[in-house]
């Protein structure tokens, strides 16, 4: 038949109908249907099929009516160690490779689609798990590798010829429950023998077990990887939580350090108030009294001693902040108030003073030596 292909075909090279095929796809874009054009020519280029490329519409069988590429021919298989031709038709529709593509068994007028085969409907519709999964990394190469290796375990045609006499009397004499399927295939489907059919089977073979090998690395990267992922965030998991650990333990140890320092300001402080408290009580009758005649008197050395008692407590606080008794917050918080007390306390001396050089016109040096 001239309207068929031949066997092999330049890589190149596209068959006829398929840019006539193509040219129905109008939503496609131009990487799309070179990746149509791309598969076709490749599947094309084996000798898995004999196939012609039509531009059809999608059968009812696959769903709603639409334009498709129909390639439709025959599929050799072996089975049984002798070659055979499945007529088929595989379809492909806009949106592949994301949209897998259809196959179909075909049956002739002298066949039948056989009972109850786990791939191949009472219509002929072709269903596996590579057509399920098929996806950008699959090829119509593979698909039609697959099919012909599932057909060729369990051919999904059978004659329909009516049996000789000879036959018929040989299964009334063996009983009807020995009769296998497998004699009724038809010798239409028979392929040639001797050299074609040994160069098929090997390519066939070869096929599909570099597509199992493909098919098994990939599935064990894949299994690699989420492993690898699995261990790397449990990892990441266990160093999240020694971090924060850590942080913690560091926060602990601060506060305790705080708390120790915090102590020592306190026991210092108390030791120097009994040191103090020790001397005032030993020599509580030995400090002569002072007493003021007047009022301003009075103000004035109130004020003095507050500014005189201030600027020990200035030294006070600096020895605590050189030996690590008080944190530098802290102190510069109290050395701005005790400041600003002392600022106010000096103000009413010198105000007290100038008051009385005015009144008296002389200079005292005694409050001059006092304000400086």
């Amino acid at each position: 038949d001239d309207s068929f292909l031949p066997r092999k075909k330049t890589m190149g090279e596209a068959p006829p109908g398929l840019s006539q095929a193509l040219s129905s796809f109008v939503g496609s874009s131009p990487s799309s249907l070179e990746r149509i054009r791309r598969d076709v020519v490749e599947l094309l280029g084996t000798s898995l099929v004999e196939v012609r490329v039509q531009a059809r519409v999608l059968p009812e069988m696959f769903g709603p009516a639409e334009a498709a590429v129909c390639l439709g021919g025959t599929l050799g298989i072996n089975y049984q160690g002798a070659a055979y031709n499945i007529p088929i038709e595989l379809y492909v529709t806009e949106g592949y490779p994301g949209r897998p593509p259809r196959l179909a068994v075909v049956p002739t007028a002298e066949m039948l689609i056989g009972a109850n085969h786990e791939n191949v409907n009472a219509a002929g519709a072709v269903k596996f798990d590579y057509l399920d999964r098929y996806d950008e990394r699959s090829s119509l190469v593979e698909l039609c590798t697959i099919a012909s290796s599932i057909f060729g375990a369990k051919t999904p045609l059978y004659s329909k010829a009516p049996p000789s006499y000879d036959s018929i009397h040989d299964d009334h004499r063996r009983g009807s429950s020995s009769r296998n399927d497998d004699d009724d295939v038809s010798p239409a489907l028979r392929g040639g023998g001797g050299h074609h059919q040994e160069q098929h089977q090997d390519e066939a073979s070869s096929a599909l077990a570099s597509c199992a090998k493909d098919r098994l690395t990939q599935k064990l990267q894949e299994e690699m990887r989420s492993f690898f992922e699995t261990e790397r965030r449990s990892v990441d998991l266990e160093l999240a939580a020694q971090a924060r650990l850590d942080k913690a333990l560091q926060k602990q140890l601060q506060e305790d350090d705080d708390a120790h320092v915090d102590d020592g300001a306190v026991a210092h402080v108390e030791e120097k108030a009994a040191l103090l408290k020790a001397f005032l009580d030993d020599h509580r009758g030995d400090a002569p009294s002072l007493a003021c005649d007047d009022a301003r008197s009075t103000q004035l050395l109130s004020n003095l001693a507050e500014s005189n008692a201030i600027e020990d407590v200035l030294y006070d606080l600096d020895e605590f902040l050189a030996h690590g008794f008080l944190d530098f917050e802290t102190f510069l918080k109290d050395v701005r108030r005790l400041a600003n007390a002392q600022f106010k306390h000096k103000a009413v001396v010198r105000k007290i003073i100038n008051q009385a050089q005015r009144a008296e016109g002389t200079t005292k040096a005694t409050f001059q030596g006092y304000a400086g």
